[in-house]
């Protein structure tokens, strides 16, 4: 049986580098990467209860970035990057600010150091669909082979609201078959994570840490 978890939670974003001061401002721990993934951007690592969050924005707040191949790389490789920044400015162009990354119990971080991570390129051009990142044995070659062998494990519970009904890409379809998350309609995109309650001891008092409205993600945990 091969299990999966919820590694960590991308969200794009149009706010310049204050989102960083507005996440520790609410509790989270967050610190800026030496290692932006474009020119013009910032790339901050935020830390809460456990989860994992990469917040992807503009050195500027709401400054246009557009993607700019100076080292002559493939025209495929300049619209994937095209299709990533456009994920910043979400409210102006109906994208979905929100990537999740899920890891299999077998696969390690030297797996992930190796690119054994798979996707499907519908989801990466289907913007109004959260990125969805599967990391999978390297002796599985297609999502589709999984569903007889793969569960959840100890994840927090995800529900997705978005814009549409049903999912477009196979590995946003393959996460829902596999109840790793749950999807429900309404205006805007918004994350919503639920901890689960810890089994033992006094019943624990349920909080919540909204970051909005500067990110649309919302995590109800206990304390």
């Amino acid at each position: 049986m091969i299990y999966f978890e919820l590694q960590s939670i991308i969200l794009f974003t149009s706010v310049g580098p204050s989102v960083v001061n507005y996440l520790r401002q609410i509790g989270v721990r967050c610190q800026f990467s030496d290692t932006p993934l474009f020119p013009k951007t910032f790339l901050a690592i935020a830390q809460f209860s456990g989860l994992s969050f990469k917040v992807i924005g503009p050195i500027e707040d709401d400054s246009p970035v557009k993607y700019q191949d100076k080292e002559h790389k493939s025209a495929l490789t300049s619209q994937v990057h095209q299709v990533l920044l456009d994920r910043m400015y979400w409210r102006q162009n109906s994208t979905c600010p929100i990537g999740l990354v899920f890891n299999s119990s077998s696969c390690t971080d030297e797996l992930y150091r190796r690119g054994l991570v798979q996707f499907s390129t519908q989801n990466l051009a289907e913007s109004s669909e959260p990125l969805c990142l599967v990391a999978i044995p390297p002796r599985i070659q297609r999502l589709s082979n999984l569903l007889e062998l793969s569960n959840s494990r100890s994840t927090p519970r995800i529900h997705l609201t978005l814009p549409f009904d049903e999912p477009v890409s196979p590995s946003f379809s393959f996460l829902i078959e596999q109840e790793l998350l749950e999807v429900r309609r309404g205006t805007f995109p918004l994350l919503e994570l639920a901890l689960k309650k810890k089994e033992y001891g006094a019943p624990d008092k349920q909080r919540k840490l909204d970051m909005r409205p500067l990110l649309p993600v919302v995590v109800t945990y206990s304390d």
